[in-house]
């Protein structure tokens, strides 16, 4: 997957951090995949892909989360596409830390690559 961030003509805003992260998560086990670092940020939105590594079926989605207090996050999925696989998403924002946590309710392995963009 390609991933590329522009401004418009004439901004002079700044690119924002992007982070692209690998990871796989056991059967019958949740996994906190990302942890934003930076309690300045606003939200964070995240591209995930999850691959059942046994069957090769796979889903794309796309998570929109923004802090609404200190230790509150309000958070919306879109467009999933692709295979339906069993997971739940768990978003929580502690101290201004977001954290994505997913929980693989499969029975085979998951790998899952997300693309993170800092708001």
């Amino acid at each position: 997957m390609a991933l590329i961030i522009t401004r418009p003509l004439g901004g002079s805003g700044t690119i924002p951090q992007v982070s692209d992260i690998v990871e796989t998560i056991d059967p019958m086990q949740n996994k906190d995949v990302d942890v934003t670092s930076n309690v300045n940020i606003l939200g964070v939105n995240w591209y995930i892909a999850i691959q059942n590594d046994n069957s090769k079926q796979a889903m794309i989605f796309q998570i929109n989360a923004i802090k609404t207090g200190e230790n509150d996050v309000s958070y919306t999925i879109y467009g999933i596409t692709g295979n339906l696989l069993p997971h739940f998403i768990n978003i929580t924002n502690a101290s201004n830390i977001i954290t994505l946590n997913i929980n693989n309710t499969s029975t085979d392995l998951y790998n899952i690559h997300i693309i993170r963009i800092n708001v």
